[in-house]
């Protein structure tokens, strides 16, 4: 049961995570070039955690690890389709890095669709 709490917060707080990162990359222009790199993979790296909390919550999958396990094929397949759609939306990708990067940030980049189409900003 407090895996699957920990799991829906850290589901439900990635937009919150996400916009506070965001702010603060947007505030310090001369920020290190760390933070350009690795911040915008903290949001989605919650969901991740998130994703592998509720896993490893459910005793069905076959117990925690193998719980945590399936949650992380999940996230990936997730961005799988993601990358499959973008093709069909936007035409192909550059490059090998930037497909892995929209499959290990599939949830920012969908926010920032939705920004594009005038949902989130």
């Amino acid at each position: 049961m407090v895996l699957r709490s920990l799991g829906v917060a850290a589901l439900v707080g990635f937009p919150v995570v996400t916009t506070i990162l965001l702010d603060s990359m947007h505030r310090t222009p001369s920020a290190p070039i760390w933070k350009s790199f690795w911040l915008p993979f903290v949001g989605p790296g919650t969901v991740l955690l998130g994703f592998i909390l509720l896993g490893a919550g459910f005793r069905a999958a076959g117990g925690v690890f193998r719980g945590a396990l399936a949650g992380a094929a999940l996230y990936l397949l997730l961005g799988g389709a993601f990358i499959a759609y973008l093709p069909l939306q936007f035409g192909p990708l550059p490059d090998l890095m930037t497909n892995l990067f929209f499959l290990l940030a599939w949830p920012l980049m969908s926010l920032m669709l939705l920004g594009f189409f005038g949902g989130f900003d």
